[in-house]
């Protein structure tokens, strides 16, 4: 079975789409690849970046839910410590209800440090923020209740899902491993080390607790199809570049390890072609290596990567629906974890 997993981050970088164009363009394409059998449509947070990179997920999760029918909906990741958890648990139900039980969510620390300064926050309280955050999240959603300070308080509404969406905690390190066992339905590991994976699972098994199931991204993390790969280089490569140096720039002034590479920003495009990140496949070659993944990576498209031109984004789309989807058994959509009991014991 192959899962097809769509990425918007929507960013909008001057040599791309204007947000207010590109907004509406992605739900087009949310409900177009809903018909055409993709598994799962992930979104992101950033907030203040320059390339405008969407700051509400949950938002456009519920806008998502509200023009596709059988997808799932997964924000990855969600950055909890930025925010209250129950106004989370608020809008995460309205989205849930929205798309009628569709909402999956990735919880992260986040690592961009002018990010926490923007709310106010220290990056050096991240973990702590989330550790404190979570539980709350997770009362909120599943009972419709919270207590803080000795006082219980009602949560509403309810999402559709019962008793809440799954929740999983992502990040890169063995920490996250230890917080995903401890608190979370299950993990969505950052980096591809299966060593962080153990990590993840000895820690369950040292809280008494069977594993939740374990998300892995897969390389290249995103995939492009084109009868002409090298014209089709000319569009990806410096959305690509862009993409990267962005990222680049955020982590280098943060704890957090850099999945796009160590040092400066990149200058010639041409070099991420072989660097695993992005591929530009013809249809057959897309076809192998989705047949060739293990059953927990998905295959993962960005049809709106932040400066592609809309009309080459539709000729990708067009050619993987006519030329691939026909030849891959696509996965039927389905929640990204069990939900763990609340009462787990937390050591």
């Amino acid at each position: 079975m192959t899962h097809l997993r769509v990425h918007f981050d929507l960013r909008a970088p001057d040599s791309g789409i204007p947000a207010p164009e590109l907004y509406p363009l992605a739900l087009e394409q949310a409900t177009w690849l809903d018909d055409a059998g993709a598994t799962s449509i992930m979104l992101s947070e950033h907030h203040g970046s320059a390339d405008q990179n969407c700051p509400s997920p949950l938002a456009l999760a519920a806008a998502i839910g509200a023009v596709t029918k059988r997808c799932r909906i997964l924000v990855s990741a969600l950055l909890l410590p930025l925010h209250d958890p129950v106004r989370v648990a608020e809008d995460a139900a309205v989205a849930d209800l929205v798309s009628g039980g569709r909402l999956d969510l990735v919880a992260g620390v986040g690592y961009v440090r002018s990010e926490f300064e923007l709310f106010g926050l220290t990056i050096k309280d991240r973990a702590r923020l989330l550790e404190e955050k979570l539980p709350l999240l997770l009362e909120a959603m599943e009972t419709g209740k919270v207590t803080r300070d000795g006082t219980t308080y009602q949560v509403t509404p309810r999402p559709a899902q019962k008793p809440r969406p799954s929740v999983l905690v992502g990040g890169s390190v063995a920490a996250s491993a230890r917080r995903a066992a401890r608190l979370a339905d299950g993990f969505f590991p950052a980096v591809s080390d299966p060593s962080i994976i153990e990590i993840y699972r000895a820690e369950c098994a040292r809280l008494g607790y069977e594993p939740g199931p374990v998300h892995r991204g897969g390389r290249p993390r995103f995939v492009f199809v084109s009868e002409d790969p090298d014209r089709a280089w000319q569009h990806v490569g410096p959305a690509a570049l862009g993409e990267i140096n962005i990222h680049r720039r955020w982590t280098a002034d943060s704890p957090a390890q850099n999945s796009y590479g160590e040092g400066g920003a990149l200058t010639d495009w041409e070099a991420i072609r072989d660097g695993g990140q992005y591929a530009v496949l013809t249809p057959a070659e897309c076809i192998a290596l989705a047949r060739g993944l293990d059953d927990d990576i998905p295959l993962t498209i960005k049809p709106l990567l932040g400066g592609v031109d809309p009309e080459f984004s539709w000729e990708c789309l067009n050619v993987l629906k006519s030329q691939v989807l026909p030849h891959l058994n696509l996965d039927q959509p389905k929640p990204f974890g069990r939900i763990r009991p609340l009462d787990v014991e937390q050591a």
